[in-house]
């Protein structure tokens, strides 16, 4: 972007948009660590309890690997899980994260401990990395998880802000986003357990956004180079995809803005003199440095995990990455004649896996109440467990679902069963297309969208409990985005008209084109509030830049 000088009131817009920028990130900062409500654990429990105990077993006892001890899991496991305790008052919450710092401190305290007894992972396996640095700095307490949380936020936007320091367009771009994270954040005991914190992995995509923004800018097809800051915000984003693999959506707007500068240059070179045009390498080198920097820190932890992790990992028991087609099976298996063919069987069908229960055909529904139970149901662990098995027993194969029963772990073969989903997706492309693609065109982005407008409630509950100051603080917040409104649109404007008709489309539109993208995972997936967050957080931001962008001046 060309800057024109800056004149009084640029830099009194600037000082305005910088202290809002530094008070509502502040703000954020403090009520995350305060509020008792985001300093304790939610779900997934099972898989919180395995990445604390790796990290205690890495920490404290040397075990590597990503491997935990099975008496520091023991212990973890008195903890009450969070989806049958009591939160019916702000004190409960405090009690609730006494409870978990003193299963913790038993946990750092054992004697002997039995190094042959371990257990593994069956997520992403890389979000133990992000427990072990938060024990490692804050040291091993539930409330270190949420400083870590704070303290990358705060880097992503100091990051940001010294990059783009008297760009008014990207800034406001920047405030409208940490605003938005702020009323997310607030949203969160409203949404319940399946959150509860911002150190959730469902919730750390929330904290890509910000790197993703600034990459985002920084395609420039005039440099080969990569500056330190955009280094910075690379690594950061590539840490949250590794913790949450559904945040890969962020991969498809940058590429979609590669592609795009790319392409213009491209064209515009044709129109130039010969000395002054760009070589075709070095426009392209300049266009994907950053996707194949990412590319390559991406492949090399992957090739480097399995080389690494405890010979644990070689039962099916354990799995050190998130499964993929299991998600797709379940969101489409909503529908009621997607069930009836793939899901469910007239007789119980037997396997080891523990608490297989019996799904029963039911008759088919007409229309329109078809149309409302593919929307209404929630998908269902159930349904992949009981087609899986079921396909097997079609095929005349007595093959198992289910290990045997080893503690209280739940004994599904993880790998297998991912396996088994892509073959009955694979066979509902082939002999249901059309009820496939009713559901990823119809009733998928009526669901996604039934769930955003659900946001509002969570909302109205949320801030029931907060204490005075946090009113507070969120009231100023609202009056410094309206008093930037008026000013950005009554006073910078007029002494601004030639950089905003340089920048207004391509700024204008970036949150559009990241909404889009994160409305991706949902229609591919399955769609419920708390695996939204990041796509809600992002068309907050869009909301509260179209005052800026999109009035008429």
């Amino acid at each position: 972007m060309r800057f024109v000088r800056f004149q009084s009131s640029e830099e009194r817009f600037l000082f305005l948009l910088h202290i809002s920028i530094f008070i509502t990130s502040i703000g954020l900062g403090i009520y995350i660590i305060s509020n008792e409500r985001l300093n304790v654990l939610g779900e997934v429990f099972g898989d919180f309890l395995n990445a604390i105990s790796i990290a205690i077993s890495y920490n404290l006892y040397g075990v590597k690997g990503f491997a935990g001890l099975e008496d520091v899991l023991k212990i973890l496991k008195e903890i009450p899980s969070p989806s049958n305790y009591n939160f019916n008052s702000v004190d409960s919450y405090e009690i609730y994260q006494r409870i978990i710092n003193n299963s913790l401190l038993k946990a750092t305290t054992l004697q002997n401990p039995n190094t042959e007894r371990l257990h593994g992972s069956i997520n992403d396996i890389s979000y133990t990395f992000y427990v072990i640095a938060a024990f490692l700095i804050f040291g091993i307490k539930i409330q270190s998880l949420s400083y870590l949380w704070v303290l990358l936020f705060f880097c992503s936007v100091f990051a940001f802000v010294i990059s783009y320091w008297k760009s008014v367009d990207k800034l406001l771009l920047l405030w409208c986003l940490i605003v938005s994270i702020f009323l997310i954040v607030i949203t969160i005991p409203g949404i319940g357990v399946q959150i509860q914190n911002v150190f959730n992995q469902r919730f750390l995509t929330v904290l890509g956004l910000i790197p993703l923004l600034h990459i985002f800018f920084s395609v420039n097809i005039f440099k080969t180079d990569i500056g330190l800051l955009t280094l910075i915000q690379v690594l950061l984003l590539s840490f949250v995809i590794f913790c949450r693999s559904l945040a890969q959506w962020m991969f498809v707007p940058l590429f979609l803005v590669i592609i795009y500068a790319i392409l213009v240059t491209f064209f515009k070179n044709k129109k130039v003199e010969n000395e002054k045009k760009q070589p075709l390498c070095s426009i392209l080198l300049s266009g994907v440095k950053v996707p194949t920097l990412m590319l390559v820190i991406f492949l090399s932890v992957k090739i480097a995990i399995p080389r690494v992790i405890n010979p644990i990992y070689q039962s099916s028991l354990w799995a050190h990455s998130h499964i993929f087609w299991y998600g797709i099976v379940i969101s489409l298996t909503t529908d009621p004649i997607l069930k009836n063919k793939y899901v469910c069987s007239e007789k119980p069908l037997k396997d080891k896996l523990k608490g297989l229960n019996h799904i029963q055909c039911e008759d088919i529904p007409s229309f329109q109440n078809r149309f409302i139970n593919a929307i209404r149901n929630t998908p269902a662990d159930m349904h992949a467990y009981h087609s899986a098995v079921r396909y097997l027993r079609d095929h005349g194969s007595d093959e198992q679902i289910g290990l045997e029963i080893q503690g209280d772990y739940f004994n599904v073969r993880w790998t297998r069963l991912d396996e088994l989903m892509k073959i009955i997706f694979t066979k509902m492309i082939i002999q249901n297309p059309m009820d496939c693609l009713y559901m990823f065109l119809i009733v998928k982005p009526l669901r996604y969208f039934l769930e955003v407008i659900r946001y509002t409630i969570f909302f109205k509950d949320s801030i029931v409990n907060l204490l005075n100051i946090f009113y507070t603080l969120i009231f100023l917040i609202l009056m410094f985005n309206l008093l930037l409104v008026y000013y950005y649109n009554k006073v910078y404007n007029s002494f601004n008209k030639k950089a905003i008709s340089e920048t207004f489309i391509k700024v204008a539109w970036v949150f559009p084109i990241i909404y889009v993208c994160s409305i991706l995972p949902s229609i591919i997936f399955y769609c419920s509030p708390h695996t939204i967050v990041d796509s809600v957080t992002i068309f907050l931001s869009m909301l509260l830049s179209f005052p800026y962008f999109f009035i008429n001046k």
